[in-house]
């Protein structure tokens, strides 16, 4: 009878844990709640795979974005994005689809999770992070899979694995991310008449 009671007992307290533990979707907007109330969010990132490694800065205040590398500058102010490259001097001026603002600010991919993919835990354990793995709904679209590294405290993104429909890895590292920044909306529109050495090539 003692061991039928501790085996109820383990029962009870197994499903009281699963109970309580918060699905991915349920901790995604955890960490957009958090996002969302700060007036911007900025961070340092680093982005590697696919012959690509590059280091910058991000700064973003909803759907608005400002991010900065040593060879470009793209600024998004919600509507429409410019992109400054250093070596041709052009700022290319365009409106974004919902695919290209997603290969710029990974940030966007957490958004705009509920509408363009299912919701996951990653195969992949991580005692620090919240690993949560997004598939794409549409079978159509360039994307394979991202995952997506929550730290477990602070709810904060830490990296972001971009798997595309070629199976290429794009690895998204952020550092230093910090919520308490005050922004005025300027900051994400392209100061082009202070570029005067720049071309402007609007294809909009």
């Amino acid at each position: 009878m003692k061991q039928k009671i501790i085996i109820l007992l383990l029962a009870i307290t197994v499903a009281l844990q699963v109970q309580s533990a918060e699905s991915p979707s349920q901790l995604l907007d955890k960490a957009i709640a958090k996002i969302s109330k700060a007036s911007a969010v900025s961070c340092s990132f680093t982005v590697s795979g696919s012959g690509i490694k590059e280091s910058g800065k991000l700064l973003s205040s909803g759907q608005k974005f400002r991010i900065s590398t040593p060879a470009a500058s793209t600024w998004y102010d919600g509507k429409n994005m410019w992109t400054a490259n250093g070596s041709s001097k052009e700022i290319t001026l365009v409106t974004p689809t919902k695919q290209e603002i997603n290969e710029v600010n990974p940030f966007s991919y957490i958004s705009g999770y509920k509408t363009d993919y299912k919701v996951y835990f990653s195969r992949r354990k991580s005692n620090d992070d919240h690993l949560i793995l997004l598939n794409p709904k549409s079978k159509n679209g360039e994307i394979k899979a991202v995952e997506i590294d929550l730290d477990k405290k602070s709810l904060i993104p830490r990296r972001f694995i971009v798997r595309d429909r070629n199976d290429k890895v794009i690895t998204i590292s952020l550092t230093s991310v910090n919520l308490d920044n005050r922004v005025s909306d300027s900051a994400f529109v392209c100061p082009v008449g202070d570029m005067t050495d720049y071309e402007l090539v609007d294809l909009r």
